[in-house]
């Protein structure tokens, strides 16, 4: 897998995404946390009664603040300081047991002491 390019555009913020998998449907939430953040994964079939299919949880993922599906993976921009960058979790094979596949970091594009924000990622597996 290559980043093809990445774009930090005001409001192209991508807060969530839903997807069916396995003729389910599946909320994936950022979960902007410090110092442990990451990936919030519901079985959201029934809308009314979503239910927990599993966290992604992790220090290096504590300021996930958007999530973008492309093919089987969950594309997290992170906004640490001073280096930003974005985990990849794969989130089709199975959304209940979601994994951590790696984390890229990208070097602070902004003022000294922002954060790096990469809101929309163009990848390609």
């Amino acid at each position: 897998m290559r980043v093809l390019q990445v774009i930090d555009s005001a409001g192209s913020q991508l807060v969530g995404a839903i997807a069916m998998v396995g003729g389910n449907l599946f909320a994936f939430m950022a979960d902007w946390r410090s110092p442990v953040g990451g990936l919030v994964v519901a079985n959201a079939t029934i809308p009314s009664h979503p239910v927990l299919a599993c966290t992604v949880a992790s220090p290096v993922l504590g300021k996930a603040n958007r999530v973008h599906l492309s093919g089987r993976f969950a594309f997290l921009p992170l906004e640490q300081s001073p280096v930003g960058g974005f985990g990849v979790v794969d989130v089709m094979s199975n959304p209940g047991n979601s994994k951590l596949q790696s984390v890229v970091a990208l070097p602070v594009t902004g003022a000294p002491g922002t954060s790096s924000k990469a809101y929309c990622l163009c990848a390609h597996e």
